[in-house]
C-alpha cells in the first residue's frame, strides 16, 4: 500500500506550493489536488498501484484534542527558543519544560485522533 503525505504551503519557509511526498519522491502543485495528481501520475509512471493508496493531509489549526491556543503558544515558545539559540544562549528551563509538555500533549492528541478515526471507521 502506497502512502502519499500532503503538506500545505509554508510561506514562512519560502514554500508557496503544496507538497505531495511518497517513498523517496516529492512533487509539488499550486493546489492540493494538483500536488496529489502529480504524485499519482508519477507513481503510475513507475508502475505503482494506486488502488490501495492512502493520502494523509497535514491538519491545519486546532481541534478537540489540541487547540488553536495550544498551537499558538507552542509556536511562541519555539520562537523564543530559536531566538535564544540565535543569540548564543540557551532558553530558560521553564521555556524548555513548557515546550516539552506541549510537544507531548500534541503527540497524545495525535494518538487520540487516530483512536477516534479507527473507532468511527470500524463497522
Amino acid at each position: 500500500m502506497t502512502t502519499i503525505r500532503l503538506f500545505p504551503p509554508h510561506p514562512e519557509n519560502g514554500r508557496s506550493e503544496y507538497l505531495a511526498v511518497f517513498g523517496k519522491e516529492t512533487v509539488s502543485g499550486k493546489s492540493a489536488g494538483e500536488a496529489v495528481g502529480a504524485a499519482i501520475n508519477l507513481l503510475q509512471e513507475h508502475g505503482g498501484d494506486i488502488s490501495t493508496a492512502r493520502i494523509f493531509m497535514q491538519k491545519l489549526g486546532g481541534d478537540e484534542f489540541f487547540t488553536d491556543a495550544q498551537i499558538a503558544h507552542m509556536k511562541e515558545l519555539i520562537q523564543e527558543r530559536n531566538s535564544s539559540w540565535d543569540a548564543g544562549s540557551e532558553p530558560s528551563e521553564a521555556n524548555r519544560e513548557e515546550l516539552e509538555s506541549l510537544i507531548f500533549a500534541e503527540l497524545e492528541a495525535s494518538g487520540r485522533r487516530v483512536e477516534k478515526w479507527n473507532l468511527s471507521t470500524v463497522k
